[in-house]
């Protein structure tokens, strides 16, 4: 019997997503069935290591401001906030306008690391919400030891 033709190694394929659409399809089906994915090298080195002091410094400056008012937690942690050991931290999308630059500058350029037209988890986001998704909230889940 005659090869079909177009169906071995070669072949044309009807399916027109780029490799990283086609793998941001695979990651929500895990996501589907999982309920979580780890995404590795999401940000590079310097960038990450930038973010993760940025964070450091807003979860200090939230144990001061809920220390002096516990009424106002709820401006900077969200839900994982009364376990122990473990905060919701809640980051700004908007910029403090008394912070020096590096700090004004560390939430958009990592935004547009991940999410701008390039970033690295722009396919699974796009995937998930939609290229008209809207992005409102920034947060970090920070976990210490003897956490719950």
């Amino acid at each position: 019997t005659p090869v079909k033709r177009g169906s071995g190694f070669g072949a044309a394929s009807s399916d027109k997503r780029t490799p990283a659409q086609r793998l941001a399809a695979q990651q929500r089906k895990l996501i589907d069935t999982e309920g979580v994915l780890r995404i590795d090298g999401a940000l590079d080195g310097a960038t990450c290591d930038r973010f993760r002091e940025y964070v450091l410094k807003q979860q200090r400056l939230a144990d001061e401001e809920t220390a002096k008012n516990v009424d106002v937690s709820t401006e900077y942690y969200g839900v994982e906030n009364r376990r122990k050991n473990r905060c919701d931290l809640l980051l700004s999308l908007v910029a403090d306008e008394n912070a020096d630059e590096a700090d004004r500058s560390v939430i958009p350029d990592v935004l547009s690391k991940i999410l701008g037209a390039e970033g690295t988890l722009r396919p699974i986001y796009d995937e998930l919400v939609g290229p008209e998704g809207e992005f409102y909230e920034f947060a970090c889940v920070i976990t210490d030891k003897g956490s719950d």
